[in-house]
């Protein structure tokens, strides 16, 4: 569109941006959408997410979002890295490219700006738009999942749908804040394994697990660590997501916990990602989310991602 003028997202952008993005994507928005928007996109202690829109005769008919992210290599090198997330487009200009246009405008931008690659994990709607712009599948985030009984499991496979967002209030664990995340923060700089993973500093911990009460997470304490889960709904079931496996924890001990958590939490059934070493989880080669890629320079890092539940979910 020769008329339409991109520029970098403004706060003061985010009351015509914010109902575009609740029509867009489905959401109701409330102060909680307000706050977890906030949440998401400004205190990220990666940096702030890389955001435009594009506006046409003064109106914002797009909008897109990179979120910061931040991995470290085997070693030690610190990858700098974005997620695709948020975007939409006003009903009164969609058909006329505008979703490509940001997003190939926000790629030339944040190459000069250092970025490696962009990762995301698009619907089955959305990736055919991303491998048309360069994208690449590099497969299944690896899940495990436990039920908590035959009858749970009955409810855990007809909840065909997709989870709400916010979190279930619940007495399960305790708040993250009762941790000592100085001790048990861990970057995990893979030794043996030639993957890359997200720098979980002790700040990032606390952001992505403990700073939005909407979707915060539980600390289900276990000897030497921690195991960091949230209950949603998801159609009739329950779900205990399991973000991440923090500190010094066996196999055996963390599937006790995450046990316990499903029992004092009332959850049909646990995921977690198969890159924490779970006890009694079973495999699934189909519950997790399809993960692309999109390299920004011919020096990009290009090792495997390992990711955790929590470095997927919601976003």
């Amino acid at each position: 569109m020769s008329d339409l003028v991109i520029r970098p997202y403004r706060d003061s952008d985010e009351d015509e941006v914010l109902p575009l993005l609740g029509a867009s994507l489905g959401k109701t928005v409330d102060e909680r959408y307000r706050r977890f928007f906030r949440w998401k996109h400004q205190e990220n202690p990666f940096g702030r997410s890389f955001m435009w829109v594009g506006a046409v005769d003064g109106r914002i008919a797009g909008f897109r979002a990179f979120l910061r992210w931040r991995f470290i290599s085997p070693d030690g090198e610190t990858v700098e890295a974005v997620r695709a997330v948020d975007t939409a487009t006003h009903p009164d200009f969609q058909g006329m490219g505008i979703f490509r246009t940001l997003t190939m405008n926000g790629l030339d931008e944040m190459r000069e700006a250092g970025i490696q690659f962009v990762f995301n994990t698009p619907n089955d709607q959305s990736r055919p738009g991303y491998l048309k712009m360069g994208w690449e599948v590099e497969g299944r985030v690896p899940v495990g999942f436990r039920p908590r009984s035959l009858l749970a499991l009955r409810r855990m496979i007809g909840a065909r749908t997709a989870a709400d967002n916010w979190s279930l209030p619940t007495s399960a664990g305790e708040p993250l804040g009762d941790l000592d995340l100085d001790e048990l923060a861990d970057p995990r700089p893979s030794a043996g394994s030639p993957r890359l993973v997200t720098d979980r500093s002790p700040a990032f911990l606390g952001w992505r697990y403990g700073a939005c009460e909407a979707v915060s997470s539980r600390a289900i304490r276990i000897a030497s660590g921690a195991a960091l889960v949230r209950f949603r709904q998801r159609g009739s079931a329950v779900e205990c997501t399991v973000g991440d496996v923090i500190g010094t924890v066996s196999h055996r001990q963390a599937g006790h916990a995450i046990r316990r958590a499903m029992r004092e939490g009332g959850a049909d059934y646990a995921i977690a990602g198969s890159v924490n070493d779970i006890g009694g989880m079973l495999r699934s080669s189909r519950l997790g989310p399809i993960q692309t890629r999109r390299q920004l320079s011919d020096g990009a890092n290009r090792l495997p991602l390992s990711l955790t539940l929590g470095d997927v979910e919601m976003f």
